[in-house]
């Protein structure tokens, strides 16, 4: 086990003892702010959120949890967020762990009793906080609500807005009504705070925890970690629907989901242009007050019910498609007396340590300044889906098409897909990968159009009618841009963008044509632009990204399949297209293939490079510059 920090004894404090003193002062805070990769700072997590039980010592020294309770306790935090349960630390337990999150517990049962107390200092002028380990629900269906406290990143009445709809999410199946009150006592009070707000769970700053929320027999109250930059219809900062949508959940008495597509799960995984309760929601909330009278028969939820209009609809916090009911847990408890009336000072089920983000593992900094372009708004869903792995990130070795390929000055090349992107070695995937766009390339959209690297280090992201320029792992100031500003002559809706090997002139395409542009010319493109795509001989009719590569030579992606391009014969080479998924991600163990004969003896004539080291039998064995023939 790791000690990720050690605990000091009492005793004479001198002048060296308080030297210390401050330096374990600083170790304990970055043992909250850290992320999380060590086994310590695992369990602290696991504690924070209910999977360990927590443990106290005498003399308030440090507790440790023994090897069996760690084991069991990550997996059944693997089996909540949909991983394989290994019980270890690996790689996908990891990434979910630094996920931005809710900040309620998913596991409220270690408490046999149904009540607890949290007694504060006798110096505090804070009153005993006393919690449930179960849920609850309103005595009423007819519920109030006001925003005691706003954010300054959206105006009162996109505010206003936002929180109503996210209210109508949990109106549309059930007998509940939600009314919002500018004064007087209501049930439900949501806020924005910072750090420490007054409620014994001071928030962490950007990042990690989002909100939280009360359960209904302590006050059902809201609040949202103002550091956050909160947005609407936008792939940075945190969607303040999808967020609000889930913490009223709680505050009406539902607890976490273990259900990857529910909006009740825990984790947040970004904003999505649509917002989906999953049925495993309405069960649950059902459960507690009811259907909806005049809707007996209705299943579930579709894309924008609850949310219209489309503009600025979100989705549920993560969402991969349909998942089966579930009945509630019993936890969620049976209906109480109306905490309306007899409010107890709120209190979460657990202590709050800080986890901050790591830019190196799930990096969550957001940038709240990304501004909401009309062609943002309407950003498609991946249809079809491509396949997913067991922690429900998608399989890179299922995707039908990529949107974009690009390599940077360090000679790392990216993959983008949707909302995702990878980051691949010279014969696989990078081990981390995938992570959102917004994680990593922070405010460029999702479901890009085309990408484009020059040689001076900047590179182009375009979508729609506009492009964003990338440089020192930054968006410049001032972008996006209009297209038809940046690049005269260029259209809108590209399908790719590319530098040619062949005179290192920049080239785009969309649909059966393409377009030569000439930085150095005034116009940049010719009259005699576009030109037909047939020019190229070999490629098909459509091309949905292209580059050049580390080796000068220039790849076109289209599906699931890959051609290059033969700069002095102008077509593509004859061993073309290949399976890009095999080839350029390493899915199916590349470096040893099993073909027939006839594939290998085509392998091997492809090769000029001497890529091939030896054929035996069937089996087609590459030595470590495989890649160069790509």
């Amino acid at each position: 086990m790791v000690e990720g920090c050690t605990m000091l004894g009492s005793g004479q404090w001198t002048p060296g003892a308080l030297l210390v003193l401050v330096i374990f002062l600083w170790i304990s805070i970055c043992c909250y702010c850290a992320p999380i990769r060590t086994e310590y700072q695992a369990s602290q997590y696991l504690t924070r959120y209910g999977y360990l039980k927590p443990v106290t010592v005498q003399g308030g020294a440090q507790a440790f949890y023994s090897y069996t309770s760690i084991v069991e306790a990550l997996r059944t935090f693997q089996r909540f967020a949909g991983l394989a349960q290994t019980g270890e630390m690996d790689e996908a337990t990891i990434q979910v762990m630094n996920l931005p999150r809710c900040g309620v517990p998913d596991i409220l049962s270690h408490n046999a009793s149904a009540e607890g107390t949290n007694s504060s200092s006798s110096h505090s002028n804070h009153r005993v906080k006393r919690f449930s380990l179960q849920g609850s629900k309103w005595s009423t269906t007819d519920l109030s609500y006001n925003i005691a406290r706003y954010t300054q990143d959206l105006s009162k009445q996109m505010i206003d807005t936002e929180i109503g709809r996210a209210f109508k999410v949990w109106s549309e199946f059930t007998p509940l009504t939600f009314s919002h009150k500018r004064a007087g006592p209501v049930h439900i009070e949501l806020l924005f705070a910072t750090g420490d707000h007054g409620d014994g769970q001071p928030f962490d700053g950007q990042g990690k925890t989002l909100a939280h929320a009360f359960f209904p027999q302590f006050g059902g109250d809201v609040h949202f970690d103002d550091d956050e930059g909160w947005t609407l219809s936008s792939y940075s900062g945190v969607n303040l629907l999808q967020t609000a949508a889930h913490e009223i959940g709680h505050a009406l008495g539902l607890e976490h989901s273990e259900v990857h597509g529910a909006l009740m799960a825990p984790f947040y995984r970004g904003f999505k242009p649509t917002l989906h309760l999953a049925e495993d929601d309405i069960a649950a909330i059902q459960a507690l007050y009811g259907d909806m009278p005049t809707k007996k028969n209705k299943k579930h939820i579709h894309a924008e019910t609850a949310v219209s209009p489309a503009p600025t609809s979100g989705n549920a916090w993560p969402n991969s498609g349909p998942a089966p009911p579930r009945a509630p847990s019993a936890r969620r408890g049976p209906e109480e007396n109306n905490p309306y009336n007899s409010k107890p000072h709120p209190g979460l089920m657990a202590s709050s340590p800080h986890f901050p983000n790591d830019p190196d593992i799930f990096n969550a900094v957001l940038n709240p300044g990304f501004p909401i372009w009309p062609e943002l708004w309407d950003a498609p869903v991946l249809s079809p889906d491509p396949g997913y792995t067991a922690n429900g990130l998608p399989d890179i070795c299922a995707l039908d098409k990529i949107d974009a390929v690009t390599m940077n000055t360090a000679g790392e090349t990216f993959i983008f897909r949707g909302e995702y992107y990878w980051k691949l070695a010279d014969t696989e995937v990078v081990l981390g990968y995938p992570r959102r766009i917004s994680d990593g390339w922070g405010g460029i959209p999702s479901n890009i159009d085309a990408a484009l690297s020059w040689s001076d280090g900047k590179i182009y992201f375009f979508k729609g009618s506009y492009y964003w320029r990338w440089r020192d792992n930054a968006i410049d100031p001032g972008y996006p841009k209009q297209i038809r500003h940046g690049f005269a002559g260029i259209p809108d809706n590209l399908d790719a963008a590319f530098v040619w090997g062949g005179n290192e002139m920049t080239y785009f395409i969309k649909g059966d044509k393409y377009w030569r542009y000439d930085r150095l010319s005034k116009p940049p493109v010719a009259s005699s632009y576009p030109r037909p795509l047939s020019v190229w001989k070999g490629l098909p009719k459509k091309i949905e990204a292209a580059f050049q590569w580390k080796n000068h030579k220039t790849y076109f992606f289209t599906g699931s399949s890959y051609y290059r391009f033969d700069d002095r014969e102008f077509r593509t080479e004859s061993s073309y297209p290949r399976a890009t998924n095999l080839w350029w991600f390493g899915c199916g163990s590349v470096k040893s293939l099993r073909l027939t004969a006839n594939e290998s003896a085509r392998m091997v004539a492809a090769h000029d490079d001497h890529s091939v080291r030896k054929v035996s039998g069937s089996l087609v064995h590459f030595d470590d510059a495989w890649h160069n023939g790509k």
